[in-house]
C-alpha cells in the first residue's frame, strides 16, 4: 500500500492498493479548503468524475467513483 497527500490547497490523502478489479485502488480523503470549493486532480485519480465503465475488451480495467458527505470530511470518495 502506498499513501500519497496531494498538494496543500487541495488537502487530500489518498491512499493506493492493487487489486484485481482495477490496476490500482484509492480511497480518496478530502476536506474542503478556503481555495478551493471542489477538489480535483489527485495521485492516482485523474479526477473525481471519472468516467465509470464496465470491465470488458473494450477497458482493460474499470474505477467508479462514489461520494458521500461525512461530518468530519465534506467530502470521502472512494475509488473501486
Amino acid at each position: 500500500m502506498a499513501e500519497y497527500e496531494s498538494t496543500r490547497h487541495q488537502v487530500c490523502t489518498v491512499k493506493c492498493v492493487q487489486s484485481r478489479a482495477c490496476s490500482h485502488v484509492c480511497t480518496v480523503t478530502c476536506v474542503q479548503s478556503r481555495v478551493y470549493s471542489h477538489v480535483r486532480a489527485v495521485t492516482c485519480v485523474q479526477s473525481l468524475r471519472t468516467v465509470k465503465s464496465v470491465q470488458s475488451s473494450v477497458y482493460s480495467h474499470v474505477c467508479t467513483v462514489t461520494c458521500v458527505q461525512s461530518r468530519v470530511y465534506s467530502h470521502v470518495c472512494t475509488v473501486e
